[in-house]
């Protein structure tokens, strides 16, 4: 028996006590802050719904009841929710011989990770883990933006944050987080240049012009910024539990990608 049948089961139950004959209507709450499912039962009855609370025999599918508005909801147990899912996993493996890919958390080197990203990954990893259950082969994918004109508003600011005496290359010996934290101040204040200084917006693009020609000039800057930001990158999938089978960068696939879509205009 479902949750649902559970609930108006329970619901015919106390009706019957009150000497009522009606079917009881539940629904799937829209806004889940009020419950799994919701009854207007009460209001549709014209009685308090503290009296059909009060002689309502909680399902063991069922964690809480409350009254809301005259409306009376109802939230599943989380035991049971995890429960069923696990169940229906160990038992239907209907994807078994699929290959599938999932693209997720896509974060940019010279950038910090950000609650975005946070929410891409746990979704990603999510969606990958139950189609895993389901018999599925998982190829987990990071797409990520290794040029482009961010990376030239880092590289423009990053002369810009250092403090009085210290250089660049004394970042390689802090911890990965200090590092990344400074590129996110850099790529914050050429960011602000950008928008605010027509100098600065030009020095921008010569930057970013040198940074898809590879440029000398830039180029250690740029492959060490570009190194610091994917090691960080590495020590958060570890502690968020995501592994990744294959990464691809836009300075690799980017000219391959415009190739397709003229092709295809």
């Amino acid at each position: 028996m479902s949750p649902k049948e559970e609930i108006v089961l329970a619901l015919k139950k106390v009706l019957s006590k009150l000497k009522i004959e009606t079917e009881p209507a539940l629904d799937r709450s829209s806004n889940l802050s009020f419950g799994d499912y919701t009854t207007n039962i009460a209001l549709k009855l014209k009685i308090k719904p503290e009296e059909i609370i009060k002689n309502f025999e909680k399902p063991r599918s069922i964690e809480k009841v409350e009254i809301k508005g005259g409306f009376i909801n109802f939230w599943l147990a989380k035991d049971y929710l995890i429960n069923g899912l696990d169940s229906v996993t160990r038992k239907e493996k209907i994807l078994k011989g699929k290959k599938i890919m999932i693209e997720f958390t896509d974060p940019n080197p010279f950038k910090e990770f950000h609650v975005g990203h946070l929410y891409s990954n746990s979704i990603g990893e999510s969606i990958s883990r139950i189609l895993e259950n389901l018999g599925a082969s998982i190829i987990r994918i990071n797409y990520q933006g290794d040029i482009g004109l961010h990376v030239a508003k880092t590289l423009f600011g990053i002369d810009k944050v250092l403090k009085k005496g210290e250089k660049f290359d004394d970042y390689d010996r802090k911890p990965p987080s200090v590092k990344v934290f400074f590129l996110g101040k850099a790529y914050a204040y050429g960011a602000r240049a950008y928008e605010e200084d027509d100098k600065a917006k030009e020095q921008i693009e010569d930057i970013n012009k040198k940074i898809y020609e590879g440029d000398a000039s830039i180029k250690d800057r740029y492959i060490k910024g570009k190194k610091w930001s994917l090691l960080y990158f590495e020590e958060i999938y570890k502690k968020l539990g995501t592994k990744f089978n294959k990464y691809y960068f836009e300075s690799e696939v980017g000219d391959l990608g415009v190739k397709i879509v003229k092709e295809n205009e």
